[in-house]
């Protein structure tokens, strides 16, 4: 029986040594799950009863299992770690000074590629065993040079990032694309920078949008030209163009009797005045978005055009901000509810800052009167459009003193503002302009017929009603 034992919370206030040359050679250039499994087995591994198998591991940092696994291969490769069986993984500690020393002799076979695998991990994060085994076969056995795979990862990688609208692709699926590569290039004797390089520019975008270009032209089978490979470099880079433009522009293309780049280069080139026009209201776009509350959104060539319609219309920019923040006071933030302000506004003559600051001043002078309307009535609620709209066609046929009395008298109504409406009509038709001559109109109620006088009545004499009661006061209880 163990006699002596630590207490159940020594380990969670007791301190884990680390070596500083962990902190500064290793730590800085480890991803972030790698450290904190480091960190956390080199603490736990000090106390036999905690769980530290990989699922516990799992379970307390919050991770993934298979990262766990990831992390401690990462420590493997790197001589922190050694691994002492697969089934089920199972790793140890490794000195750190030993570690340095080790990896630092030449002749240990373990450290042979270890600049390689570091250039590779910078590239693509961490990498499963398989990946790395397969990027050495690649090496030692189809004998590409580490320069030559090394250029052919990156670029690839670039590649098939711009192929997949600037979304980054698994890592399983560029090393899926990167073998079947680096096969075909062992085959053909691509084993040179200079042979690497070319090997990549026949698959960089100018070159594919050539082959495309003459393909879409209807040119016999070729190889683009030096010029022709240029011209759409031009069009890519320097025009900034995209590739579904240029496409669409060879419709234009038809109307030529011999079509060719020249011609396109022309149709292109008229086209890049509208292009160069969006690209300049691209800022103030992104202005407006951000005053709308959707400063994150991209601006669409469809809202860039619809922006710059609108200032062709006469709308000053300055206009054009103050309605998106209007927008967004009110928790709209589409383009689609501050192009129907625009359109209110332009019914209404309102496309200078000075129109609209006149306009919103009036607006807000009667909210204000709508709310003291609200008061009066006992209406408990912020005050709409609608009837912010009401009070100002009120105003139209009565006087605010008028109105604010309309609404007093509408007070505890269940539909008060159809009685202030109701009241206002009866007194314009009227006549009735001033409080006193509401108040003496209100007063006064109209003579209505009594039901009384509605039928014809029994003539009687003076005896009729005799004998219709008991007179208290006769002794005899009989009736009179």
């Amino acid at each position: 029986m163990q006699e002596i034992s630590l207490s159940d919370n020594y380990a969670l206030y007791d301190v884990t040594p680390i070596e500083n040359l962990f902190l500064l050679e290793f730590m800085p250039y480890a991803p972030g799950d790698a450290v904190k499994v480091y960190l956390y087995g080199l603490a736990v591994c000090r106390y036999p009863d905690k769980d530290l198998s990989i699922k516990g591991v799992s379970r307390a940092l919050e991770i993934p299992e298979e990262n766990v696994v990831e992390a401690l291969r990462y420590w493997e490769r790197k001589g922190l770690m050694m691994g002492v069986s697969d089934n089920p993984p199972t790793f140890q500690y490794m000195n750190v000074r030993s570690a340095m020393i080790e990896s630092a002799k030449e002749e240990n076979p373990a450290y042979k590629l270890h600049e390689y695998n570091e250039r590779l991990q910078s590239m693509f994060g961490i990498l499963h065993a398989q990946q790395f085994r397969l990027a050495a076969e690649w090496v030692e056995e189809l004998n590409l040079p580490q320069d030559v795979v090394l250029y052919m990862c990156e670029k690839t990688n670039e590649l098939l990032t711009l192929r997949n609208g600037g979304k980054p692709r698994s890592t399983g699926y560029i090393f899926k694309v990167l073998k079947d590569k680096a096969v075909d290039w062992a085959n053909r004797g691509v084993n040179t920078m200079e042979m690497a390089i070319n090997e990549m520019e026949k698959e960089l975008p100018p070159n594919k949008l050539a082959k495309t270009v003459i393909d879409k032209l209807g040119m016999k089978r070729r190889n683009a030209s030096v010029p022709e490979i240029a011209l759409c470099a031009k069009w890519l880079g320097e025009w900034g163009l995209d590739e579904e433009t240029i496409i669409k522009a060879l419709d234009e293309t038809t109307k030529a009797t011999n079509p060719s780049f020249g011609y396109l280069d022309g149709i292109l080139s008229g086209m890049r005045s509208r292009t160069e026009q969006e690209n300049a209201a691209y800022p103030e776009v992104k202005a407006v978005l951000e005053a709308l509350g959707a400063a994150s959104r991209t601006p669409t060539i469809d809202i860039i055009r619809s922006y710059i319609d609108y200032i062709d219309k006469g709308f000053a920019h300055e206009t054009i901000l103050r309605a998106a923040a209007k927008c967004n006071s009110h928790n709209q933030h589409s383009f689609r509810k501050l192009e129907d302000v625009l359109e209110k506004w332009m019914k209404l003559g309102l496309t200078t800052p000075e129109a609209v600051n006149a306009y919103l001043q009036k607006r807000e002078s009667l909210r204000s009167t709508t709310l003291e309307v609200f008061e009066r009535a006992g209406v408990n609620r912020s005050a709409s459009d609608a009837d912010i709209d009401q009070v100002g066609q009120w105003l139209n046929i009565a006087s605010l003193d008028l109105i604010i009395y309309a609404a007093s008298c509408a007070k505890g109504m269940s539909l008060p503002m159809r009685y202030i409406e109701k009241r206002l009509g009866e007194w314009k038709a009227a006549g009735v302009a001033t409080v006193d001559s509401a108040m003496a109109y209100t007063s006064v109620k109209p003579a209505t017929k009594s039901l009384f006088h509605q039928f014809d009545h029994r003539e009687t004499d003076d005896g009729y009603y005799d004998g219709l009661f008991v007179d208290l006061n006769d002794a005899s209880g009989k009736d009179g």
